[in-house]
């Protein structure tokens, strides 16, 4: 595993190399500092990539296990003669002649049967 602060260290000393001295880099006393440098920061990023991927797929698990126990909040759209309808759980009104979605955009309960 690379050492992640030395590789910020020495691309810190790296990107101000025209301006100063070199030798306390950790990459000083390597021949080929530069190319060591880059390896170890493409090994670093390879770690950090596989370590998001990890966390990508254990926050994907979590949300459908979360999912799968939640309960669904359900209600129903009252309609009323005027055409316009409201959400039976929180009271979200849909003027007439708007289309009535499968749920509710204010409280997300899926919508059920229609009552008129």
């Amino acid at each position: 595993m690379v050492d992640a602060e030395k590789v910020k260290k020495g691309l810190d000393i790296c990107a101000l190399r025209s301006a100063g001295d070199c030798t306390c880099c950790p990459y000083f006393e390597n021949t080929y500092c530069n190319d060591l440098l880059a390896s170890d920061a493409a090994e670093y990023i390879e770690s950090l990539d596989e370590r998001i991927a990890i966390m990508q797929e254990s926050m994907e698990a979590l949300e459908k296990q979360v999912a799968e126990s939640w309960p669904t909040p359900h209600a129903q759209w009252l309609v009323y003669k005027s055409g316009n309808a409201n959400c039976s759980a929180c009271g979200y009104e849909i003027f007439s002649g708007r289309e009535r979605t499968p749920y509710c955009p204010r409280c997300g309960c899926v919508m059920e049967e229609v009552s008129e």
